[in-house]
């Protein structure tokens, strides 16, 4: 014979897996676009940090701007699916484009670079 506290205590710890099971599903529901990351850095292998990273979404127009860290380090999470325009900017260095990244639902494209001096 189960007594009540052991039943009400089995109830609850279902009803708790089953919200949190829930809310994880939900989390991953969420994600609506894909992001482009990466690490750049000079010919001799030495980062560049404060890079400006300009991501335009060639069917809307749309861009963002982002910037590598200390470590030579960029991310743009969230962006749309599409077709994306990567340039990339550092004093002392020639200007790189990288174009027709595609991205879709979910995708986490890596994209490193290494920048010439100019």
């Amino acid at each position: 014979m189960i007594c009540a506290s052991t039943k009400t205590l089995c109830v609850s710890l279902l009803s708790l897996t089953l919200i949190c099971g829930a809310t994880q599903a939900n989390l991953y529901a969420q994600v609506a676009g894909g992001s482009v990351s990466g690490t750049v850095t000079d010919t001799n292998g030495r980062i560049i940090p404060d890079a400006r990273i300009s991501i335009a979404n060639i069917a809307t127009g749309i861009s963002r701007a982002v910037a590598t860290n200390s470590d030579g380090f960029y991310t743009a999470p969230n962006l749309q699916s599409g077709t994306y325009d990567l340039t990339f900017i550092a004093p002392g260095f020639q200007t790189e484009v990288k174009k027709g990244i595609a991205l879709t639902v979910g995708a986490a494209a890596v994209l490193d670079l290494t920048m010439k001096v100019g």
